[in-house]
């Protein structure tokens, strides 16, 4: 088994439900040892402030937080109450969790600030794409890391999150980043690094793709002659509903596909355009670039998938 769901996410009516599920839980979801729970964030950006939401809405949390940029710093101490600090190091004193939030480019000079400041107990999390658990444990000197792919749905708390841990967490420091990250959406567990890269182009960076296909079709909706409110409401919509569909069948997309497709019908013309200009191809280069940009970050062999040349 290469990865596991956890309980909360086990069926796919859950999952449409999720949201309403974890606001239902109490405080004391954390545990009485984690009361409140102490977050200290370094980095400030989009993904961190998404997460922060879901964290705040999920139980009786405290965040501390480190940024260059006093305007993100001041977003997070309004909507989170959070602590601001000058000083990298000073900020991550008796967290529970630390969460790694900067540019990937930046964690040599992050590791060199907080190194020797991070607790014995302290668990880091870091959501930096392409930075592996070796590079992480390198520059941050501890080995209690968890590497994470989330994405920005999570804003939302509709969002997924790819995570695999090192060798320093126990099953107790698990179960706490399950719960945390289950705060903002859905969480999946992978057994093997290697799939956090993956997940990088498909989940990571998927809500691009799918925002760049309904920009396309509410532009054509325009174009064809719909007020352009209309035609984001019916895409928005389209898009929303299509996905609950897929998640409540038991059936794979494709059957579900050919089920609404009718033989010489108005879908199929469209379908069959699609096809005819590359459109799976298309996608898939999209996403085997995304792959091979998250290997590069992490300083791997980039020279895969179709059409490369394996070295020998």
């Amino acid at each position: 088994k290469k990865y596991s769901t956890h309980a909360l996410w086990r069926s796919p009516l859950t999952m449409i439900r999720g949201s309403a599920a974890r606001r239902t839980l109490a405080t004391a979801v954390w545990g009485s040892e984690f009361s409140p729970l102490k977050v200290s964030f370094i980095g400030a950006g989009k993904m961190a402030e998404a997460i922060a939401t879901g964290l705040k809405a999920q139980g009786d949390v405290h965040l501390n937080v480190f940024d260059i940029n006093k305007s993100r710093l001041a977003l997070f101490q309004k909507e989170f109450d959070a602590t601001i600090f000058k000083k990298a190091s000073e900020s991550v004193v008796g967290a529970d969790l630390v969460v790694i939030a900067c540019k990937p480019q930046n964690i040599e000079t992050v590791g060199k600030a907080l190194c020797g400041s991070i607790g014995d107990k302290t668990i880091v999390v870091s959501i930096l794409a392409g930075t592996t658990l070796e590079k992480l444990g390198e520059s941050l000197g501890t080995n209690k890391l968890v590497r994470t792919m989330p994405n920005t749905p999570a804003t939302v708390l509709e969002g997924t999150t790819v995570w695999c841990c090192g060798d320093g967490i126990s099953a107790r420091d698990k179960d706490l980043v399950s719960k945390g990250l289950s705060a903002f959406g859905l969480e999946v567990e992978v057994l093997e690094e290697k799939y956090l890269d993956m997940a990088t182009a498909i989940s990571g960076s998927g809500p691009a793709y799918v925002l760049l296909l309904m920009e396309s079709m509410i532009e054509t909706g325009v174009h064809m002659g719909f007020p352009r409110e209309t035609a984001a409401k019916l895409v928005q919509q389209t898009v929303r509903g299509t996905a609950i569909y897929a998640m409540k069948s038991d059936a794979n997309s494709a059957s579900m596909r050919a089920d609404i497709t009718s033989p010489g019908g108005t879908t199929a013309s469209g379908l069959y355009s699609l096809e005819r200009g590359g459109f799976r191809t298309v996608v898939a280069d999209g996403l085997w670039a995304s792959y091979r940009r998250s290997l590069e970050l992490g300083g791997n062999d980039s020279n895969v998938g179709p059409g490369r040349v394996v070295k020998r």
